[in-house]
């Protein structure tokens, strides 16, 4: 449950016959929260607070034996509001660990992922093996944040460079890359025969899919991982924004699983 925004106290019994709740989102508008208003919500396991643990103390609480006292707090990120259409991908894919902020507070939604970011990503998802740093391309060196994650998307044919040899650390990955990306590593970590089922003849711009991302386009397509930018193209060379990107990982987590 997500409360809205622009509540600013939650009262006694609100949640009355919500038993099975288990999380909840709390706006940073909220001021105070009455003796009791959670009492009967004993599966919360999980609060989501939309700003910081200094506002989060700031809070008015009325009962200490509250079941919400007792579950994880989660400070969330202000510039992720309830409404936004990736709040609760954003939420997933914060508690799988998969993605954190930009700093505690800010996600950046809309800000663009590096090649070498989303690398991080996969790695995360793959447990973050053992992995030996490999100096295949000259602009990623030893040592680096990044170094590793690299290293072990290359050795297990992941992620590629580019034909001049660079890896592109710093370039804006675009969506068609992440499907390659995310096609690769379904086939060699998940199921050997994913295979391309979607029809993309359905999009405007289906054409614009370059040749090296046509297979895995359909793949993506085909397993719903993406599914469009909501006005009927699917905009291949177009910059993965970060919830973008979130919400394509969630997806295809909740498809072959982490």
């Amino acid at each position: 449950i997500t409360i809205p925004d622009r509540v600013t106290s939650i009262g006694w019994g609100v949640f009355e016959g919500c038993g099975s709740l288990t999380s909840i989102t709390i706006p940073n508008s909220v001021t105070s929260i009455e003796d009791w208003a959670f009492s009967c919500c004993s599966s919360l396991s999980d609060v989501y607070y939309s700003g910081s643990e200094a506002d989060w103390g700031k809070i008015k609480i009325g009962s200490r034996n509250d079941p919400l006292l007792a579950a994880t707090i989660h400070y969330f990120f202000t510039d992720v509001i309830s409404s936004a259409w990736y709040c609760d991908t954003v939420k997933q894919i914060y508690k799988l660990g998969l993605m954190t902020g930009m700093d505690s507070t800010h996600f950046g939604p809309d800000e663009k992922l590096s090649r070498a970011q989303f690398a991080v990503i996969l790695f995360r998802m793959a447990g973050s093996p053992a992995t030996e740093y490999s100096n295949k391309f000259p602009d990623v060196t030893s040592g680096q944040w990044y170094s590793e994650s690299i290293s072990w998307a290359s050795q297990n044919g992941v992620i590629n460079g580019y034909e001049n040899g660079r890896f592109g650390l710093s370039d804006d990955i675009t969506r068609e890359q992440v499907a390659v990306i995310l096609y690769r590593y379904a086939k060699n970590f998940k199921d050997s025969s994913a295979s391309p089922t979607g029809d993309l003849s359905k999009f405007k711009d289906a054409a614009k899919v370059s040749s090296f991302a046509a297979e895995a386009m359909k793949w993506a397509v085909g397993e719903g991982i993406i599914s469009g930018t909501g006005d009927g193209r699917l905009n291949p060379q177009g910059n993965a924004t970060r919830a973008e990107c979130a919400a394509m990982i969630i997806r295809f987590v909740n498809r072959y699983g982490q």
